[in-house]
């Protein structure tokens, strides 16, 4: 269904990951939001690069792009972009690869499709709206499903490996769940 447009966020993706690279392990500086975290030159060069490709590729569609001004105008639009370049920046910045890039796309207010990709593992996982879910893992695609595992203390946690909560620790004891598993970025959570 959304074919060709999975094509190009997939290639975008990939491409932003390079650029992420290439500042992953060079000098750059790190700016605070307001209030809203830490912000790198790759955080920035990945969003300018992934939005200006949505536009040349999809003139009519709108953007939300987390390193971007929101000038609004996307609200009249029936298909909205929304970008997050780098997932994970305190991951970014300490060095420990949990970061990636999110592109996904509404369709009147709706999901349809979005990729999280990965840089430093070559990771990619894809969705389309009614077709799945699947992760590329070295060169192979696999489906991806729902756990089956219905015992709450057999199921495993994934927490913020920066922002542990107090409430998290209580969670955890309260179910009885010992497995987890900490990482960075929220897209990479989900996978």
């Amino acid at each position: 269904m959304y074919s060709d447009e999975m094509a190009v966020v997939t290639k975008l993706a990939r491409q932003a990951g390079e650029i992420l690279l290439k500042y992953y392990d060079a000098e750059y500086e790190v700016d605070e939001k307001k209030g809203d975290g830490p912000v790198t030159q790759a955080d920035r060069a990945s969003n300018e690069f992934i939005t200006s490709e949505l536009r040349r590729c999809f003139p009519e569609d709108g953007i939300l792009a987390e390193e971007s001004k929101d000038d609004l105008s996307r609200l009249g639009k029936e298909r909205v972009w929304l970008v997050d370049p780098m997932d994970g920046t305190k991951e970014f910045i300490d060095k420990v690869g949990q970061f990636a890039v999110m592109i996904g796309l509404a369709v009147a207010g709706r999901p349809a499709l979005g990729v999280v990709y990965q840089p430093t593992t070559d990771t990619l996982f894809t969705a389309v709206k009614g077709e799945g879910a699947f992760v590329w893992r070295r060169g192979e695609k696999q489906r991806l499903h729902t756990s089956d595992v219905r015992d709450i203390a057999e199921m495993r946690l994934v927490i913020s490996r920066s922002h542990r909560a107090q409430l998290v620790d209580k969670m955890k004891q309260a179910l009885q769940i010992e497995k987890e598993v900490a990482s960075g970025s929220v897209g990479l959570k989900v996978g």
